[in-house]
């Protein structure tokens, strides 16, 4: 036996000391000498990107554990003899510098002084980058089949799973069969140097029918290469969001930014909700060119109308081009062309529009708004003159009554203009009132006011028999 070498079986514990040319063996009892310790438990794998991190479970034991190693190998039972890991005294460590994509297979032995345990269950696991899910289906949908997707920042596949009863997925094809919450679950299980991704859950509620929506999307049909704004509405009233299909542009919100010259595609899409099945999408292109001559609306103000009112605007573009003309305000007013027709009390809001062409760009739009009453300026009008009537009415009244208030002398304040063959007479009655009377024959009385005040002119005519 060399010198200084011990035998670790259990029992005397022999040491060879030498001392010049004498050797003394030294017999030494070690009582835990062939004693190994219990392995850790519950030993769990979880993948990183270039890493893999090791957790376990200390065992119960009355020996005085000291610490853990780590073993790794890329083979089943081929782990290295030489430990992944330095002594940790934790329970859970990384494994650093692995490749992603490869599968690495682990195990872990516990440590006590002057021996280790057998090895832990073998564990594997493969480290990869990782990655994530988006999944936005539709909040509601009909009862029958429609269509979901999802995208995984990989670039993998996305996988769907239904959770309930009312619901079924083939492929991206969800088949509903009855109405309530229908749960759906987007998975990518990861490949290619990439972990599982989480996965994401969504509930989408089943209604036996929607309300059916459409788009409006007009965009100019030509822009200059910089950024622009673009705008869509919904019959629905939800918001319309837009995507760009070309290299060209790129579009955030309604803000569109074209980098070079071409045709730049833009789609406009709403997705449903609030009773609202989602909008068939509207695909627009747009022309974009170095350069395009600015144009300005002339649009001028508009003057309050009565509910009922039906009228002619007009508008003008300094390019020539024809401008468009719409309601903001649908409830209140509405457009056809150039006639705006009132509905409603309240504020009408109309803009005017020219969206361009190949030589000029979109004119900035001019929005014009006027009140709409229950009474338009033409009653008020009319409230008017009536109010005058009246007063004119209380005057000539008042007049009269000075006049009947003095007496009355026949021949001076009562005129009477006869016929040739009607004699007639005036008479004036204690209270100063003025009567008539035809002296011969049957005669027609004809009284008429004339224009000098308080005096009333009475004229006779002979009746034709």
């Amino acid at each position: 036996m060399p010198i200084g070498q011990r035998n670790r079986h259990r029992g005397w514990l022999c040491t060879v000391i030498g001392l010049g040319a004498l050797a003394v063996l030294v017999p030494t009892w070690v009582a835990n000498a062939s004693v190994s310790p219990p392995p850790p438990t519950n030993v769990t794998p979880t993948p990183g990107d270039s890493e893999v991190t090791i957790s376990w479970t200390e065992p119960t034991t009355t020996l005085p554990i000291i610490g853990f190693y780590v073993y790794d190998g890329t083979a089943s039972g081929g782990e290295s003899t030489t430990p992944a890991s330095p002594l940790i005294s934790g329970t859970k460590y990384s494994v650093p510098a692995l490749t992603n994509g490869t599968t690495y297979y682990f195990y872990v032995v516990s440590a006590i002084k002057g021996s280790t345990s057998q090895p832990s269950t073998e564990v594997s696991a493969t480290p990869g980058l990782s990655q994530t899910i988006t999944f936005a289906p539709p909040p509601r949908a009909p009862v029958g089949t429609f269509t979901i997707a999802a995208t995984a920042s990989s670039g993998l596949t996305v996988s769907f799973a239904s959770d309930a009863a009312i619901c079924t997925v083939t492929g991206t094809t969800v088949t509903a069969t009855g109405t309530g919450p229908c749960t759906i679950t987007a998975s990518q299980a990861g490949g290619s140097g990439y972990l599982a991704a989480p996965q994401v859950t969504q509930s989408i509620q089943i209604v036996s029918s929607l309300t059916p929506q459409t788009i409006a999307f007009a965009p100019p049909s030509s822009e200059r290469v910089g950024t622009f704004t673009v705008a869509a509405s919904a019959s629905s009233g939800l918001t319309v969001s837009f995507a760009s299909d070309s290299a060209i542009c790129s579009v955030t919100g309604n803000t569109v930014t074209a980098t070079g010259t071409g045709t730049c595609t833009i789609t406009a899409t709403q997705a449903g909700g609030s009773g609202y099945a989602a909008a068939p999408q509207v695909t627009q292109s747009i022309q974009i060119v170095s350069s395009l001559t600015p144009q300005t609306i002339r649009f001028g103000p508009l003057s309050g109308r009565k509910v009922g009112a039906s009228f002619g605007v007009s508008a003008a573009a300094s390019s020539g081009l024809v401008v468009a003309l719409r309601s903001d305000t649908p409830a209140i007013c509405t457009v056809v062309g150039s006639t705006v027709t009132t509905l409603a009390a309240g504020t009408c809001t109309i803009t005017a529009t020219q969206v361009g062409d190949s030589t000029y760009a979109a004119a900035q739009p001019v929005v014009r708004s006027f009140q709409v009453g229950a009474t338009g300026p033409l009653a008020r009008g009319w409230l008017i003159v009536l109010i005058a009537i009246v007063i004119l009415l209380a005057a000539a009244v008042a007049a009269l009554n000075r006049a009947r208030r003095r007496r009355a002398r026949p021949g001076t304040d009562l005129q009477l203009t006869q016929a040739a063959s009607v004699r007639a007479q005036a008479r004036a009655d204690p209270r100063g009132r003025v009567s008539a009377h035809a002296l011969n024959g049957d005669a027609t009385l004809v009284v008429r006011l004339e224009p000098r005040a308080g005096i009333r002119s009475i004229e006779f005519e002979e009746v034709k028999r």
